[in-house]
């Protein structure tokens, strides 16, 4: 789902100054918001691993998931998305390896870890909260 609301676009304008667009794929270049997700924004520094998105529309909402590589670190790709999402109204609770958030009826999980050639994978997974 996009976001079409004026303060999710204020906050996404107030993440992509503070952020600086270096990552594989460019804000400009995307959709800007993940697509299946509620103001889950592409953040710089972040790049979608192909064919990794799964959209499942259920009766109590949409299930999504999607991974992405990044050029930060574990941490500092969680702590990235834990405080972009906190400006987009979302809760966020970071722990070692995940950050869990909550919003208006939707849990989101972040998980992050580094692959075999040592690249930070990033997996977001968005359910309904039953």
């Amino acid at each position: 789902m996009r976001s079409n609301t004026l303060l999710g676009q204020m906050a996404l304008a107030a993440i992509l100054i503070f952020y600086p667009i270096s990552g594989v794929v460019h804000a400009q270049e995307t959709d800007a918001f993940l697509e299946g997700f509620t103001d889950v924004p592409l953040l710089p520094k972040f790049s979608i691993i192909k064919d990794s998105q799964m959209i499942f529309d259920t009766a109590s909402g949409t299930i999504a998931e999607i991974s992405l590589y990044s050029t930060l670190s574990i941490t500092n790709g969680l702590i990235t998305y834990r405080d972009s999402l906190a400006g987009l109204g979302w809760t966020c609770d970071k722990n070692q390896s995940k950050v869990l958030c909550n919003r208006e009826g939707f849990a989101l999980t972040i998980i992050a870890s580094q692959d075999r050639n040592k690249q930070t994978r990033v997996t977001l997974r968005s359910e309904p909260i039953d």
